[in-house]
């Protein structure tokens, strides 16, 4: 399991235990920026690749 944060301009970092409850989060929370791993559903959420 990974450790997971959201980050949301001008608020400290909100940390979620799963991939699931990251997208949820991002889902609800317009501007927020989530980190899942490569293989999560992103189902209703915009991807944005880093390499």
């Amino acid at each position: 399991m990974a450790a997971i944060r959201i980050c949301r301009q001008g608020t400290p970092a909100v940390e979620k235990k799963t991939d699931a409850e990251v997208i949820d989060y991002v889902k609800r929370n317009s501007g927020s920026i989530g980190y899942v791993l490569a293989d999560a559903d992103l189902s209703g959420v915009k991807e944005i690749k880093v390499n």
